[in-house]
């Protein structure tokens, strides 16, 4: 797992000395937001309860899906192997035939 902080169309490593920069297209200037980008940091650390680089973070297998489900719900963009992971969503089917037979169905859904 690595972590990326998004600014437009840029993506900046915890540890990327950009402090600031010029986004072409719309000529505005950026300066990049390094107190909140460690309070993310910091509620990273302290929710996988380890210290790393940002750059290579090992993950449970079997945590995976709890911490994405997780940081989606911070309002993180998660991805893995490069395509986006979905926040959970609950739905529930019911349907009815007169009185021959109910077929009710529940389904939660997270992952990618």
């Amino acid at each position: 797992m690595a972590l990326r902080f998004r600014y437009g169309e840029r993506e900046f490593a915890l540890g990327d000395l950009t402090v600031q920069f010029l986004e072409k297209d719309s000529r505005r200037f950026v300066v990049r937001d390094r107190d909140r980008e460690g309070e993310a940091w910091r509620r990273l650390v302290d929710r996988v309860g380890f210290v790393g680089n940002g750059e290579s973070m090992p993950v449970v297998p079997g945590e995976f899906v709890a911490l994405a489900h997780d940081l989606l719900s911070w309002g993180w963009e998660v991805e893995a192997f490069g395509k986006a992971a979905r926040g959970s969503s609950d739905f529930r089917v019911e349907v009815k035939s007169g009185d021959d037979f109910s077929v009710t169905l529940e389904y939660k859904l997270l992952g990618p």
